[in-house]
């Protein structure tokens, strides 16, 4: 009986270079650099857009602090109003406008609370065709 004995044979990688290989070399390596260049200039205009939107989120939030303040000026504003019992109103434009089951003229009337009901002062309260004034 004779063994199978495989015999190692050593294969050195030729290399070998054409001149034609060359230019394509040059070609793609070419390319690549057009490539990372387009990359590279991508990345930076990516930074900037990311500083800009930065910049706008920061005046977002400003805006939306001011937004929050004079809200709470304007709820302060319509609690005084709320804890009266009666209002001197008028239509601002001097047209007649209804609200909450009011008619409203050029002419200052009275309305009492008490009269209309929590929904219709609110309403009447909230309009901003109409004008207040403390009755007397």
């Amino acid at each position: 009986m004779t063994k199978n004995v495989k015999k190692e044979v050593n294969v050195a990688a030729t290399a070998e270079t054409k001149p034609e290989d060359l230019g394509v070399e040059a070609v793609l390596q070419q390319k690549l650099d057009e490539a990372q260049a387009e990359l590279a200039a991508a990345r930076a205009e990516i930074e900037d857009l990311t500083a800009k939107l930065a910049e706008a989120e920061d005046g977002k939030e400003a805006l939306a602090r001011e937004l929050a303040a004079l809200r709470g000026q304007s709820v302060k504003a319509d609690t005084a109003t709320d804890s009266r019992e009666a209002l001197r109103v008028r239509a601002a434009k001097g047209k007649e406008l209804w609200r909450g089951g009011v008619l409203f003229t050029d002419q200052w009337q009275v309305v009492k609370r008490a009269e209309v009901g929590e929904t219709a002062w609110q309403r009447i309260v909230d309009e901003p065709a109409l004008q207040r004034e403390e009755v007397n």
